[in-house]
């Protein structure tokens, strides 16, 4: 038998587009407010919650115990 990794850990993947959220957040803050990486990752976390509880995911990532990928799984393929 192959050798197999100890764990095998497998990630949903969703992608925001960052200018989207960078508009939204100009529309929350003003166009005054200086936005940080931190506010971006803030709403992406948001919606990554949200998106994970209703939406199934586009792609699945299989990587092994060290972050090695292993395959990807593509909905509809």
């Amino acid at each position: 038998m192959e050798r197999m990794p100890e764990r095998i850990n497998v990630l949903k993947v969703i992608s925001y587009d960052t200018e989207g959220l960078l508009a939204t957040l100009a529309d929350i803050y003003g166009p005054d407010y200086e936005i940080t990486y931190a506010d971006v990752f803030e709403l992406a976390s948001e919606y990554a919650w949200e998106d994970f509880q209703s939406v199934r995911p586009r792609e699945l990532i299989f990587q092994d115990e060290n972050g090695t990928e292993l395959h990807s799984d593509s909905y509809g393929d």
